[in-house]
Parts: C-alpha cells; structure tokens; sequence
C-alpha cells in the first residue's frame, strides 16, 4: 500500500487533500461521499505518530457535521465531543476552533433538547 510507504510530511499533506476533498462533498450536501474521504483523512493520521494532532479537531467536527446533516445526534455528539477533548488537553489551542467546538456541541445539545447543556456551551 503506497500510505505505508510515505513520509510524515507526505501522509499530512495527503490527509489535508483528502480532508478538502471531503469538505467540498459535504458542501454538495453528499454526505456519505464526504464520509468516506473523512474515514481515508481518519486513517491517515492515524498513521502519524501524534495521535491527538489538532488536525483531528476540525475533521471530527467535520464529521460530526456530517452527522448532525443527516439527523444523526448522538454520532454528531460524540465526534464534537472528541474535538473537544482533543483541544482541551493542547498546549497549542487555536481559540477560534475551540469556539467553533462550543458552537457545535451548543447546537448538537439543541437538537437534542438538553438545553441547559446547550446554553453551557453557548455561555462558553
């Protein structure tokens, strides 16, 4: 398989392509098309070395988008979830991401109907 034979360097670039590539299906409202290029980017780094790389933030909430387009709830939790996660234990925390985290789970307990949980994430 030519992953297993790639730098690092190549394995994040092809990763980056692939999330784009995802992002332009999900855009086109294709979801199930822009989740299997999400499931390659998945793959992809989990090749990398840094298992918890802030490059998993944005794909989890990418996909918990997904998710959250195809009213499933509890999938589309459970990925901003791992996003927050992620960027709660970072030194290296990009603020504006981590907003965008709070604003899903925000919307995702919304739709759920906890709104106590969406307001905390909202007040965030």
């Amino acid at each position: 398989m030519l992953i297993n034979k790639s730098s690092e360097d190549d394995l994040e670039e092809l990763g980056h392509l692939y999330h784009l590539m995802g992002l332009v299906k999900e855009n086109k409202k294709e979801y199930d098309q822009a989740m299997i290029f999400y499931e390659k980017v998945l793959n992809i780094y989990r090749l990398l070395p840094d298992s918890n790389h802030l490059h998993l933030t944005k794909l989890y909430n990418d996909i918990g988008s997904v998710y959250l387009f195809k009213k499933e709830y509890s999938k589309a939790l459970e990925y901003y979830e791992m996003a927050l996660n992620i960027q709660e234990k970072s030194n290296l925390l990009n603020y504006s991401d981590l907003a965008m985290t709070y604003g899903n789970l925000a919307e995702i307990h919304k739709y759920l109907r906890d709104y106590s949980q969406s307001l905390r994430f909202f007040h965030m």
